[in-house]
């Protein structure tokens, strides 16, 4: 998988799929990289990063927001469970996310508050 990629999948505890999108280069970090997620509720993101209908295809709101402070690490496991899912439907694919968009969420999370500290060492 590479920085860019989308795909559609459930959350913990949530009862539909969330747009995510890897944000960091897995090739240059060991297999380890960072995955986050949209939802249209800026008080839950926390409404630093705003993406606009049509950025993404999947972006149909007039607005959403990436979590985050949801950012997800995915070790090397994590993406064979991610493929695994793709095979059995339970993850779907997306079309990748522009680099230029992956880039403007890479500098929110480099100074974001809610962004996981531990994870900024993985982005580029």
């Amino acid at each position: 998988m590479d920085k860019g990629d989308a795909f559609l999948m459930g959350v913990p505890g949530g009862t539909k799929k969330h747009l995510f999108v890897i944000i960091s280069d897995i090739n240059k970090h060991n297999g380890f990289g960072v995955i986050v997620n949209f939802s249209t509720n800026k008080v839950r993101s926390g409404g630093e990063c705003l993406f606009a209908r049509g950025e993404h295809p999947f972006l149909t709101e007039p607005e959403s927001w990436v979590c985050l402070g949801d950012a997800t690490p995915v070790p090397p496991p994590g993406w064979a469970k991610i493929q695994n899912g793709i095979k059995n439907h339970l993850v779907i694919p997306q079309p990748r996310m522009s680099l230029a968009c992956v880039a403007r969420i890479v500098n929110a999370a480099k100074i974001s508050r809610a962004f996981p500290p531990v994870l900024l060492k993985f982005l580029d």
